[in-house]
Formats: structure tokens, C-alpha cells, sequence
């Protein structure tokens, strides 16, 4: 889904959905599953924006150490690129990335 808008809508029925993650321009998969999709603020739209501003918070079982960057998401509902994800934790159950969407 290159080139067009991500939005709250899209993504929200894919909360708790099975995502296949690889750092843009790579081909290394790792297994994720999107755990939270949340409005942010009031989830309202800027006066002329083109979308609410969102953030989803994606669930890595696998002990790599994950860093922030650009990646590409596949799963069974499509398939996105170039989507800049960051570890927010890391522990014994693996790690949790956030995309934030303004």
C-alpha cells in the first residue's frame, strides 16, 4: 500500500492480527503481532489535516535486539512499506515497536 495515507480505519480490525516484519531493504522476517491500535489525543483530525493521528504497538517474541527504523509489514489483510517503527521495551518476552502517525 506504497504511496497512499495510513489511517486509524485501516488498521484498527487488525488488532491482534499476525504481522511479518523485516527492516526496509532486507529480507530477514520476524513473526509480530499488532497488539494495540489507539487514537491519540482526541482523535481528532488537525483542522486541515488529512487523518486522526494514531499509534500502533506491534508485539515481537523473538531475543534479537530490534532497533528503530524504517520496515516493511505483511500480513493476510496487505502489505505496507517503509513504516518507522521504534522499541519502546524490551524484556524476557521479547520486544514492543510503536508506529506513530501525526
Amino acid at each position: 500500500m506504497e504511496n497512499q495515507l495510513i489511517r486509524f480505519e485501516e488498521f484498527k480490525p487488525l488488532t491482534g492480527y499476525s504481522f511479518k516484519i523485516c527492516a526496509a531493504g532486507t529480507s530477514h522476517f520476524v513473526d509480530a503481532r499488532l497488539r494495540e491500535v489507539e487514537l491519540l489525543g482526541a482523535g481528532n483530525a488537525n483542522k486541515g489535516a488529512d487523518r486522526s493521528p494514531f499509534s500502533l504497538l506491534f508485539e515481537i517474541a523473538e531475543q534479537q535486539v530490534m532497533i528503530q527504523g524504517l520496515y516493511d509489514l505483511q500480513c493476510s489483510a496487505g502489505n505496507w512499506s517503509n513504516i518507522f517503527l521504534v522499541p519502546v521495551t524490551a524484556g524476557g518476552d521479547g520486544w514492543r515497536l510503536e508506529a506513530v502517525f501525526n
